[in-house]
Order: structure tokens, then sequence, then C-alpha cells
């Protein structure tokens, strides 16, 4: 090479070397205890004016960058820092940021099914990410909701739970997965255990959004909406393929849980692909063992029936706090397929599935009739949920909307109800199957350039087709005979058809209006064929009614740390196949029979909001509500073609149906508090309080809870987060009960639910970039409690310990 080459080619040598720092260089943000990626992360160069944000790996490109320049990397959600580029490569190029609990611009979807800025939105909402749930290592999602704020959960046997939200619980709560409700024809007024169907080891938020719902979501949001979202897949932008996952194993110590989940994701450029899998086995639960000296002997399980050697016995209980008869196992499959032909197009297939081994119904196994116990078996057979869901997501704007999404759904639900009395022979089966199809659209569009009016509409129909059967198996000899069923043995069909739109106008910068309407038609039709049981003088059952109700929420700000908000809104729950259609007699001497004339049930709402944030550090929230229930469904005596008796069964009988024939009124209040002390300290804490009354009997309402809540203080260091908790519940009066029998006062002491309170510790440490260690230990006083309304006492002193691993 000549002398003038080499200069050329050692010029070029030093361009590139002085052009360096200025080529594209990358860094990662994560979170400091988890060491998990957070996207849309802000990073700024001051000096260059060069701006991007973190992608879902946490990867950021900082261009026109020097190693002397200063960054500023910022997330609502955390800690800001600052920190030259020089810095940030000498830790390696990864950048730490430590997360807040107050986030001041929480995104949630729940209030209208779009992302929408929480600060926008009157209702009250409570919210749980999955790093809290991976954190708190809830058995369930009954256990889940039952650690968020404002909600009460009730459980009649450990394979359970019911949440109560403002005292509305069961067929008056809204369950909602990944768009589609999950709530069902069959769904009874009682205390309702579905919720454990959904698994929290896949979820990617939780919200509950408090008070009526129904404007958005329909039918049975009287008291609430819980709208679950489970992870989506996730794709490769950048050519190559995604492959990443989530695994854990988990161990308490309460009732011999052994748990463990996998999910594996595989994306590609436009396809992804997200398998989940989460097993969980559970042993008998140990209650508390420090009781209340009043009543030494509550809860304990002095003995159970067994069966050795085709003998029915009663065996004396080792252990009085081992619960016998609360064990059994679940696993949940999940499997989404993402296709993204385009940046603005974007269609996912879900397939959801949950079973159970048989679950045993606690509260009735240790249940005594005439001084012993009455039943050897009562169990809910395999609860099988299966669900199928495509949906399509549209963000091409056109005439009509902005962003359009339909998801159609196929859902399969099996429910079986065994019993058999202590030294019988005859095993009582009703085997219920419900077979769902849904069809959503919904839609929002921009009305100006600011953004100042948007409207959210859409339409729903969902299809409810119930099949139910009944018979008696003889356990010594196999043979089986016919039995009267729950349902009308015909089959029974629901349909619902409804339409909504909702306005959000930003009057001006401290002004937010919320409003809408929905109107839903609902047709009911069962069938009754076998009249062997039920000799009653008709072979049909038919309801056509409809609904309208609204909702119009205010939001003022005259300073973006203060907010007052007002909400009034009706809800209303449809007359269902268990309301109109259940057929049994429901004590000697009456029977109950179908209400043709059943309508919808509406409860009118008006809730008062004051929220406000000192120094962008701590956040105070109160809320005062009042809710109006008219044409409640309630079960009354009845006249049935003029008469109020017939002959039943031989022997002259009142009759009685669910009538529209309820009013209530329930009020109440909720405050929370959330302190970021420093940037290693924070405090949250929370108190609800709900009062109800049934005011055309002048009795207590039904499903109550007392007052209740709970405090937190969490503690971070690098790797590490501590928390230390308190969750407390107030007395529950036995004059404080409902005489109707939903509070299950045969559950309580004869006073009603004592006050408890509990100390729990946790922390988890991350002890590489993939593994990370949970211990917890739950109930540490070890105290005996049982949750109002509960026929199952709640776990003892348990120690919780799990792995989880990302890869």
């Amino acid at each position: 090479m000549s002398f003038r080459g080499l200069r050329i080619a050692a010029a070029a040598a030093l361009c590139a070397l002085l052009a360096l720092p200025l080529q594209a260089q990358q860094i990662s943000v994560v979170e400091k205890t988890t060491l998990e990626a957070v996207d849309h992360v802000t990073v700024v160069n001051p000096r260059s004016g060069y701006s991007t944000l973190t992608d879902e790996k946490g990867r950021a490109d900082v261009a026109r960058t020097q190693p002397g320049d200063t960054l500023y990397i910022q997330h609502l959600a955390y800690y800001p820092v600052r920190k030259t580029l020089a810095e940030i490569q000498a830790d390696g190029g990864r950048v730490l940021l430590i997360e807040r609990l107050l986030s001041l611009e929480e995104v949630v979807v729940s209030a209208n099914k779009w992302e929408q800025n929480r600060r926008d939105i009157p209702h009250e909402i409570a919210t749980i990410s999955p790093r809290e749930i991976a954190f708190r290592n809830p058995q369930t999602a009954a256990d889940m909701l039952a650690g968020m704020n404002g909600v009460f959960v009730q459980k009649s046997q450990m394979g359970g739970g019911s949440p109560v939200l403002r005292g509305f619980e069961a067929n008056k709560v809204l369950i909602v997965i990944d768009g589609v409700r999950l709530n069902n024809a069959i769904y009874r007024s009682g205390h309702l255990q579905n919720v454990i169907m959904l698994d929290p080891g896949i979820l990617e938020n939780a919200e509950v959004v408090f008070g009526p719902g129904s404007v958005i979501y329909g039918s049975d949001a009287l008291g609430g909406v819980m709208d679950f979202h489970t992870r989506r897949p996730r794709l490769s932008f950048d050519g190559g393929t995604d492959i990443s996952g989530h695994s854990w194993v988990r161990y308490a110590t309460a009732n011999l849980e052994k748990s463990g989940h996998v999910d594996v994701n595989l994306g590609f450029d436009r396809i992804g692909f997200l398998t989940s899998l989460t097993f969980s086995d559970y042993g008998d639960l140990r209650a508390g063992n420090i009781r209340n000296p009043f009543y030494p002997d509550w809860g304990k399980r002095f003995e159970y029936v067994d069966r050795i050697d085709g003998e029915e016995v009663v065996l004396p209980n080792d252990n009085p706090n081992v619960q016998k008869g609360t064990a059994y196992s679940q696993y949940n499959l999940l499997q989404k397929i993402r296709y993204a032909p385009d940046a603005l197009t974007n269609i996912e297939y879900s397939l959801h599935y949950s079973s159970s081994s048989d679950i045993p119904r606690y509260d009735r196994l240790a249940e005594y009739r005439d001084g012993q116990l009455r039943y050897a078996e009562w169990k809910y057979g395999p609860q099988t949920w299966m669900m199928h869901a495509l949906a399509a997501d549209l963000s091409t704007p056109t005439m009509l909307y902005d962003h359009l999404r339909v998801t159609a759904a196929y859902q399969q639900v099996d429910e079986d109800r065994i019993d058999r009395r202590f030294g019988s022979a005859n095993e009582r089966h009703r085997e219920e199957d419900v077979a769902v199809l849904s069809l959503n659209a919904d839609a929002t569009m921009q009305l100006d350039p600011d953004d100042d009016h948007r409207l959210f509409y859409g339409a729903e129909a969902v299809h409810n087709d119930v099949q139910s059967k009944g018979y008696i198996i003889d356990i010594s000899s196999g043979a089986r005979t016919p039995t009267s069923t729950r349902y009308p043995d015909g089959g029974s069909t629901m349909t619902t058809l409804a339409a909504y739109l909702t306005w959000r106008w930003h009057i001006a910068p401290q002004w937010s209006l919320n409003s809408g309407l929905r109107y839903s038609h609902i047709l009911l039709e069962a069938s009754f064929e076998d009249k062997t049981f039920y000799d009653f003088p008709f072979d049909a059952l038919e309801i056509n009614t409809g609904a309208l109700n609204g909702a119009v929420g205010l939001v003022f700000r005259p300073e973006p740390d203060f907010a007052l908000n007002l909400n009034l809104s009706s809800g209303f729950r449809a007359p269902n196949v268990d309301d109109a259609g259940k057929v049994f007699d429901s004590s000697p001497g009456s029977v109950m029979v179908p209400n043709p004339d059943l309508a919808p049930e509406y409860a009118y709402n008006m809730e008062v909001g004051v929220e406000k944030t000192f120094a962008s550090s701590v956040h105070v929230n109160l809320v005062g509500w009042y809710t109006q229930l008219t044409d409640a469904i309630v079960r009354r005596d009845f006249r049935f073609n003029g008469q109020d008796s017939i002959m039943y069964d031989g022997t002259r009988s009142q009759v009685q149906a669910n009538v529209n024939a309820g009013e209530a009124r329930l009020y109440g209040a909720s405050a929370s508090f959330l302190a970021d002390v420093n940037s290693m300290f924070s405090l949250a804490s929370s108190v609800t309080w709900t009062h109800g009354r049934d005011v055309s009997e002048d009795v207590p309402l039904g499903h109550i809870p007392p007052v209740f809540g709970q405090t937190r203080l969490i503690y971070r260091r690098d790797r590490f987060r501590g928390e230390f908790a308190l969750r407390y519940n107030g007395w529950k009066h036995i004059e404080e009960y409902s005489p109707t029998g939903e509070d299950n006062e045969s559950e309580a002491t004869v006073h009603g639910t004592p006050a408890w309170l509990t100390l729990d510790l946790r922390a988890s440490y991350q002890l590489s970039e993939l593994l990370q260690l949970n211990v917890g230990l739950e109930n540490l006083l070890d105290e005996h409690y049982r949750p109002f309304s509960s026929g199952v006492s709640a776990a003892g002193r348990n120690l919780v310990l799990a792995l989880r691993a990302m890869f």
C-alpha cells in the first residue's frame, strides 16, 4: 500500500474512533428489586435533544450520546434516575429503577373496556399488578381478590371464594376475563365459588370497579365488576425469535400446598404463541390454634366420617384444628396465538381450560343433625370450565371508529353436586351443563383534534343453554334411579341482546364528564318434561323483558393533585334460569314454582369521592356511596293459577316463588392512604365500611360484611423487598345477620363473628437475573378466625416458600 493509501486508512480509522460515541448504543432498564425489564421508560439526552422509550425487554437505543452526557431516565411508576452514559456503561449498561407505590398516571381498562387515564374516571377502582401478585403468592384468584382494597371474600369450603363488593355478592357482581363475561344463566344469589377457575399466575392485571357497571357490562354488575386480563403473546419486532418464559414452584405449610407453574412465549415477527400451565394440590387446611377464650371450641373438627371396608364410621380427629374434608387439587391451562399482520391489526385466539378434583363442601360435611354428622359425602364434582375466544383489534381509523375490537367466545361449564346422608347407600347426583355463546363489538372514536370529546360504544349478544339431570346411585349395588333435577329437565335457554353508548367530554382542563346509556333485552325459556317429581300444571316458562340503565360521572380537578368525583349510575340484573326456573321443595309444606312475570332488579347508586396528593408522594382517597335496590328478586308466598296452595307430593303445600318485591338501602364509605416515604419505605392502608337493610321487611340485609381493611409497610433495597402487613375485620353481631339464612348464622358463634387481626411477613430476594426466592409467614400469631358468613376457618400460621425463574 502506498504512503498516500496508508494516510487515508489512518484517517478513516481515526474518524471511526471519534464517531463511536455518536453511534447508536443500547442500555437496559430494570426494576431494582426483581431485575425485571421495565418498558415504556422515557430516556432523554438534554444535550442532543434525543429521546426514546424502552421496549418490552427494557432496552433503549441511545443515539448521539457521548460518555459524558447525562441521561434522564423517567417513568411515572418509578423514581427518576440521572446518570451519565459512562456511569451506566460502568454498571454493565444497566439502569436500576425503584418502584413507587404511588403511580400518578395509572392506566385502567375496566371502566370502558379501553385504556384510559385513571384521572378521568369518577369510579372507585382497585388494581393489582403481576409483580404484586407474584410477591403476595395467593393460592387462588379468590385469595388474590381478598388482598385488594375494598374486596371481601366469603368461603364455604377451601376450594372456593365468593367476592363481596359493597354488600353485593354472587350473581350481583360480574366477573370478566379478557373482555368476556363469565356470569352465566345458573349463577345463584347465595355464595358463588366460580372465581377460583381463574389462574392468578398468568394475569397481566386485575381491576375491580366498584358500583354499578351495567352501562358497559350489562346484567349482574350491581355491586361492581372484576375485570381480569391474561398475558398476551409477545412478538419479536427485530426479525429474530423471542423465546422467554416464567416458572415457579410453591409450598405452604397450612394446607400442605404443592403448586407449580410454567409459561413459555414463542414470538416471531408477526405471530406469537403463549402456553401456560399451573397445577396445585392442597391438603386439609389447618386453622389457627390461638382462640377467643369465650369460644374455645368454635371451628374445631373433633370427628369426621370415613368409609372403611364398606362400613360407614365416625373417626376422631387427631388434631381438631385440621379441617378434615377440605383437600382438593386443580389445574389451569391457557393457550394463546397472536397474529399481527401489520402495526394496526391484532388477532388473538385464546383457549382457557380449568378443572379440579372433587371439591368437598366443608360446611355441609361439618353439619350435625340430631347430635350426629349429617352427611357422609357432600362435594362438587370436578368443576370444569373451558373457553374458546377469538378477538380482533383494528386500529385503522374509519368514519365509524378509531379503534374496534370484536370478540367471539364459546364457554362450556360443567357443575356437579354429589351428596349422601350418613348411613345411607343413596348417593344423589345433580349435574348441570351450561354452554354459552357470546359476541361483543366495542369501539371508540375521537370526535375532535384535541380529544376533548370521545365516544365509546358497542353491542353484545349472549346465549346460554342449560341442561340439567339428576339421578341416585346405590353405592352398594351400583343401581341407578332417576331423581329430581335442579333446573328444568327439558332444558333452558337465556338470550341477551344489548347496545350501549358512552361519551367522555373534557369540558375544561379542570373538568371531565362521563355519561352513557345501555339497553338490554332478555329472553328466557324453560321446558318441563318429566313431571314425576313435580306435577305442576304447566309445561314451559317464558320471560321476555328489557332493561334500560344509565350513568353520569363528573371529575373536577381544581389542581393537578386534587380531585372531586361525583358519579350517578344505575345497574340491573336480569332474572336468570336459577331465579326463574329452579324447582324444589324449599321446606316441608311449601313448594317453589316458576314465575313468568319476573322482571329485572335495579340498583341506583350515588358515589362521591375526594382524593388529594401531597408533594407527589402521599395520596389520600375518601369515597362515600349510597345505593337503592328496587324490585329486588326475593322469595315470597305466591299464588299459582289463583291458588295460594297446591297439592304437591300428596300434600297440600304453600306456593312460593321468586318475585320482584324487595327494596333495600345500602351505603358505606372507604378510605385509602398511600405514601412513598422515601426510595426504601412505603406505607399503604385502607378500610371499608358497609351498611345494608332490607326496608321492605325492615330487617338487616344479607351479604353485608363488617368493617375490614389492611395496612402494609414496604421496604426495598438492592434485590430485596420486604413487607409487614396487618389485616383486620370488625365484629359482625348476630342481630346484624339477615334472617333469611344467606349469612350462614349456623357457622358463627352465638354472638356472631368475632373481630380478628392477623400479622403477615413477606419477603423476596432476587438471587440472580433468573432466580427469585419468596418467603412468607402469614398469620404469624396463629390466630383462629373465620371470615363473616364463611363455613370454613381461615389458615393458621402458614409458612410459604416459592422459587421463581425467568428465562
